[in-house]
């Protein structure tokens, strides 16, 4: 059988092999660095959690860590909360903002922290901002879910708490 030259030079029969050569070049190529894409940020996310934040009991959210667990069992106010949180790593009280941004995470199973139910479940944490200081109010935060957010007195109301820390200082 003779072989049938196109005026480039291209033999026929071997256009569909050339061209299924190009396509697995192609789809390998788009594997690659896809795979190489996901484990640079996996990499990321692991340096991140063993440099960035001050133990294993923190995980690393954005540019900050949020403890994996309540601060411990017992109830406080809102200032003595705040003193907690001092007293572990030089801390603070979560924001609002950064503990819905890790409970976002949790509920969507990117990351796991522990006692952040998203169910109905849990009880208020209490949140780093004051929201009415007339009143002397402060937020509280997490009881049905992300986005569950009241006040309680700063004084009187007796709460969980989490803390958070910037990731830069460790």
């Amino acid at each position: 059988m003779k072989k049938n030259n196109i005026g480039n030079g291209i033999v026929l029969r071997e256009w569909p092999l050339k061209i299924g050569m190009i396509f697995f070049i192609s789809i390998s190529m788009v594997a690659v660095i896809g795979f190489e894409y996901y484990n640079k940020d996996i990499g990321k996310n692991v340096k991140a959690a063993s440099e960035g934040c001050p133990s294993s009991e923190w995980i690393p959210v954005g540019d900050f860590c949020i403890m994996d667990d309540l601060l411990d069992d017992t109830d406080e106010n809102w200032g003595e909360s705040v003193y907690s949180c001092l007293d572990e790593k030089d801390a603070r009280l979560c924001s609002v903002s950064e503990w819905v941004e890790a409970c976002r995470l949790n509920e969507g199973g990117y990351i796991s922290i522990s006692d952040m139910e998203t169910d109905g479940t849990d009880n208020y944490e209490w949140a780093g901002e004051i929201e009415d200081t007339d009143n002397q109010k402060a937020v509280i935060i997490g009881e049905s879910g992300c986005g569950d957010i009241d006040s309680d007195d700063i004084k009187t109301g007796s709460q969980k708490r989490r803390c958070c820390i910037n990731r830069e200082r460790y």
